[in-house]
């Protein structure tokens, strides 16, 4: 798993009447990348390509989809909003109503409804139950949204520099809960009493607070304890957590998200198909089939669609 950054957001956002905090924490995300060694096709032309379409995408917080693909977007989910492209011979402008700029500025959509099942969560081989009721209880106390965010299991030479990696090798922490504003906590469920294992606890915590990222320890007979879940809320306060923790259960997905979100999820999308197109090879093969697992197609239609654009 890898930190990436990159963020989109339509032109006609981009006015001082449109003011958001939260969207500029979109910039961050992670991705997981699988593929076969064997398989890796280093040319220098596509690596060339690679690295200039990887800094287009990459160039810093919410910038903007081709125009292709920002048509097809207010084509599609903005006549609700009168949304209209006003001739300038100069620069796109568009014109809209009022309730766009509200719906824009108090938007804090960005938990939908969380669909994985704990049967499907991979918890620590040595105390799965004492993490499991802890998972439980952070949904049933903390947030229901706060699913989506939690990590379980992760390598730690994931979330650090390879120097700081090396004295972890193979070693993963519990919990990690990563917000989209690149802010986390970690939390560590578990009776560690032996003196080397605290030690060694100890420069881990170190490490994750030299990133900004603050340690939880908790004994498994404190799991259930209120005391447990206050200090987890002041943690979470501290990183703004709750700004993307609001309780909602609803699926459905309305034109407004579509304007507001589509363009970051194209954008890492497109970052995705860029990896693997001119940075592993698959640009020179004759035929490719590719397949998406996604909750919402359009996402992966208008990716391709804009990464072709570029």
């Amino acid at each position: 798993m890898a930190l990436e950054r990159g963020s989109s957001e339509l032109s006609l956002f981009n006015k001082k009447e449109f003011h958001n905090k939260n969207f500029k924490s979109l910039d961050y995300w992670t991705a997981s990348y699988q593929y076969n060694q064997e398989n890796i096709a280093n040319i220098d032309n596509e690596l060339f390509l690679y690295d200039v379409v990887f800094k287009i995408i990459s160039r810093g917080e919410l910038t903007f989809p081709s125009y292709k693909t920002e048509e097809l977007i207010v084509k599609t989910y903005g006549q609700k909003f009168g949304i209209k492209e006003t001739s300038n011979e100069n620069i796109i402008e568009y014109s809209y109503n009022n309730e766009l700029v509200g719906l824009y500025n108090k938007f804090n959509k960005f938990n939908f409804c969380y669909l994985s099942h704990i049967d499907n969560i991979e918890f620590d081989e040595q105390s799965p139950k004492n993490e499991r009721e802890l998972y439980k209880n952070l949904l049933s106390k903390i947030s229901k949204g706060i699913g989506q965010y939690i990590y379980p299991q992760v390598f730690i030479d994931n979330l650090v520099n390879r120097n700081d990696a090396q004295n972890f090798v193979n070693q993963r922490v519990d919990f990690l809960i990563d917000f989209p504003n690149g802010k986390s906590i970690i939390i560590e469920p578990g009776d560690h009493d032996d003196p080397v294992q605290r030690n060694i606890d100890m420069a881990r915590d170190n490490i994750f607070n030299n990133y900004g990222t603050q340690t939880l320890r908790f004994k498994n007979n404190e799991i259930g304890d209120k005391q447990t879940y206050d200090s987890i809320k002041n943690a979470l306060n501290d990183i703004e957590g709750f700004d993307f923790l609001n309780e909602n259960n609803d699926c459905t997905v309305c034109d407004e998200d579509y304007l507001f979100l589509l363009p970051s999820l194209i954008s890492r999308t497109e970052k995705v198909l860029a990896h693997y197109f001119l940075s592993r090879g698959l640009v020179s093969k004759e035929e490719i089939k590719i397949g998406f697992v996604e909750q919402d197609l359009v996402v992966a239609e208008l990716a391709i669609i804009n990464f072709i654009d570029r």
